[in-house]
């Protein structure tokens, strides 16, 4: 029991108890304060009847119920600030540092990462959003991204209980519009991004916009606002937060060389992403078990979080390393026979799908296939965006159902179409299982008629994303029926043979998790030597390997021995050019290398076979890691 008082209450005595305080009639026992408030479909006054009868001993409303309620009554000028601060004092138990994000994207990663560094770190720490509340103890369902004022607080309460001392928390515009965040004092806010969404409610983007500012007025005095400095409407935000006073620490690509967390350089790679980042004036290289720039720069934003409230660089950097995706963002969920990956993400946006499509190329060059449909009763004026976005990021489209809710389904799917006019249609995919879904996407892959390249294909789904296709050899390379035979390979990279001299070759792996059989290994020596994972590369099938240390090969497969790994490599590296008549295209710089590339190819395809080499650019820049020195200065990058 916990005792109510307020100046407000002109229906009611000025202190009385109540056991417990919801907005859902359904919801309310015995003792409980129930908040008639007003929402976009219906009003609660509708439903203080049922309140009353559930055992409801107080009602609190703006004064509009028309009746007297038959219990006490709570009037407020700000019904819905007044329930969430009733709510913060009837659970006052909360961890101590609670951090809130908000932003049109990214916001569930962010804070699914943020929680992720903190446990690393050993802290007690949870997450709370979309997915539920992620504590220690495991995931408790709150129904929505940022929850009413009453469970917001008891789960706050709930995890204190549970020992939890650091809560990441995503704070979405409706939540900030509709007050459910009041009475959280965050220790520290983020702003991920802006774009398109949300306008069946908010009406336009100077609105939602205003909505999202809402949370600095959340923040603790002076505590750190940390904003993403390649988002479109950074500055209006990095504004707000120096008006509130608060410690403004940015963070992405164009984020300053101090007091901030700066992306110098990303190489993208099969499976993860080498990020360069600078802090507190030190480059630190993190491989970040995940793909997508959008995962690097949601990853980067919950780094900048922990770091501004005091963790140490070392402690954050080694837990981005160790990183796990959130589910249903670029989630891996499958597998076709021919080795096409199939991925799932929820973005729904225009921003999201086009952030999503861009992502992915520079991890698997190839066709992309984007398989995604629009939820009914939401804003409209997206689909035919998002169907111009599908039609140009990927090479086919193919318009489905999300959850068309109260909307004709086929109605939702010609507005996309309007903008994919080329785009293949399936309607329910239930009724056609062989066409939709994942077994589409495993058809796909496997279809050899699509030919020689449809290889590391990419499928989006609706609310989520489908890569399907042949992926390229090893980490990402060329693939042919043969690339190297042993006396060839042993020739060009300037080294000899052991434990056997009759071998082919047929791709170039540097990585064991994408080696594929009959790929050639190259044991580099990095942060990790290469040749502690020979056995590991031989029980995958490789054909032979390029190593430095033959003791390390004893009683394994076919080696080429050189003195140096990394220069064989580039030996062979030569080679190949030497016998190739292609021509071929460097491009060099710290930022834009991957879009130039992406928009040569696209140029240069129509007048004849345009190659992305996904693996000419990852060994360059393992080679630049290893220490590779122009006129005294480290190289860095392709």
């Amino acid at each position: 029991m916990a005792s109510f008082s307020t100046a407000a209450c002109l229906r009611a005595p000025l202190r009385f108890l109540i056991a417990g305080l919801t907005a859902d009639s359904r919801a309310v026992k015995p003792g409980y304060l129930f908040a008639a408030l007003a929402g976009a479909a219906a009003h609660g006054r509708d439903y203080v009847g049922q309140a009353i009868e559930r055992g409801a001993v107080a009602v609190l409303s703006a004064g509009d119920l028309h009746a007297e309620p038959g219990a006490a009554h709570v009037i407020a000028e700000n019904p819905r600030r007044a329930f969430a601060l009733a709510a913060s004092r009837f659970y006052p138990a909360r961890p101590a540092t609670i951090v809130g994000v908000t932003g049109t994207n990214g916001k569930s990663s962010t804070v699914d990462f943020l929680r992720q560094i903190w446990a690393h770190a050993g802290e007690r720490a949870a997450s709370l959003g979309t997915l539920g509340a992620i504590g220690p103890e495991g995931v408790i369902d709150l129904g929505h991204t940022t929850p009413d004022p009453a469970a917001i607080h008891a789960t706050l309460s709930k995890l204190a209980e549970q020992g939890v001392t650091h809560a990441a928390m995503e704070v979405s515009s409706h939540g900030l519009e509709q007050h459910r965040a009041d009475g959280v004092s965050f220790a520290a806010g983020a702003f991920t991004n802006l774009s398109q969404d949300h306008l069946d409610y908010h009406q336009d983007m100077g609105a939602y916009r205003a909505a999202k500012l809402k949370l600095w007025p959340l923040v603790k005095d002076g505590a750190p606002a940390i904003i993403n400095a390649d988002a479109a409407e950074g500055a209006a935000f990095e504004s707000a937060a120096q008006k509130r006073g608060l410690e403004l620490v940015l963070c992405g690509w164009r984020a300053p060389r101090s007091g901030a967390l700066k992306i110098v350089e990303i190489q993208p790679r099969p499976a993860s992403q080498m990020l360069t980042l600078l802090w507190a004036g030190k480059e630190s290289d993190v491989e970040l078990p995940l793909i997508g720039e959008f995962q690097a720069l949601n990853a980067v934003c919950a780094a900048a979080l922990a770091l501004a409230l005091g963790a140490g660089p070392e402690s954050v950097f080694a837990a981005m390393a160790a990183l796990k995706p959130v589910k249903g963002r670029m989630e891996h969920v499958g597998e076709a026979k021919s080795g096409g990956h199939v991925f799932v993400d929820y973005a729904h946006t225009p921003d999201g799908l086009d952030v999503l499509l861009r992502a992915a190329r520079p991890h698997a060059p190839g066709r992309i296939i984007a398989v995604f449909g629009c939820g009914g009763d939401r804003d409209a004026d997206k689909r035919p965006k998002m169907g111009a976005i599908a039609a140009r990021q990927a090479d086919l489209v193919i318009v489905t159902d999300d959850n068309p809710r109260g909307e004709d389904a086929a109605a939702i799917r010609a507005q996309i179409l309007a903008g994919a006019p080329d785009a293949r249609e399936i309607g329910d995919r239930r009724s056609d299982p062989p066409c939709g879904g994942a077994a589409f996407a495993r058809r796909c892959a496997d279809d050899r008629r699509q030919g020689p390249r449809n290889r590391a294909d990419h499928q989006r789904r609706g609310a989520s994303v489908f890569r399907s296709g042949r992926r390229p050899r090893g980490a990402g390379g060329l693939s042919m029926s043969e690339l190297w035979n042993a006396a060839e390979a042993a020739r060009a990279a300037g080294g000899s043979l052991i434990n056997g001299e009759r071998w082919s070759a047929t791709g170039i792996s540097i990585d064991t998790r994408t080696l594929e059989p009959g790929d050639l290994f190259i044991a580099l020596t990095d942060v990790r030597d290469g040749h502690d994972f020979l056995p590991q590369a031989f029980v995958s099938g490789a054909a032979a390997a390029l190593i430095s240390d033959p003791g390390k090969a004893e009683g394994l497969g076919p080696c080429i021995v050189v003195s140096d790994v990394l220069e064989g490599l580039r030996k062979l590296g030569g080679a190949a050019i030497a016998r190739s008549a292609a021509k071929r295209i460097a491009v060099t710089g710290s930022v834009g290398k991957t879009s130039t590339k992406e928009a040569l190819a696209i140029c240069l395809a129509g007048s004849g076979h345009a190659s992305l080499d996904q693996k000419l650019q990852q060994s360059l820049g393992r080679a630049a890691h290893h220490g590779a020195h122009a006129g005294g200065e480290r190289v860095r990058g392709v």
